[in-house]
């Protein structure tokens, strides 16, 4: 009966029930983080609106320093790893 079953759901080996197992574990944490994250959001969302209009500007301004900030080491990183590539190329030649 077993053997049937396994064979019903196609997980004959012990291994592919554990990736199974596995499989689902790591899409029940997905489906937590994603319901903390939304929650998150709603609270910081809450928080937001009870700044008055200038805390928000202020809030809005250190904002898009941080993104800015943020997106310089982005470029940065992009340009080591690149000029780091090429010269590994360079020495492989």
């Amino acid at each position: 009966m077993l053997a049937k079953w396994r064979q019903c759901i196609g997980l004959s080996p012990q291994k592919n029930l554990m990736k199974a197992l596995c499989a689902l574990r790591q899409k029940k944490w997905r489906k937590e983080q994603v319901a903390r994250q939304v929650e998150m959001a709603r609270v910081r969302n809450q928080m937001y609106r009870l700044l008055t209009p200038e805390q928000q500007a202020v809030l809005n301004e250190k904002h898009q320093q941080r993104m800015e900030q943020l997106r310089d080491v982005a470029q940065w990183q992009k340009s080591s790893s690149l000029k780091l590539l090429s010269s590994s190329n360079l020495r492989s030649q």
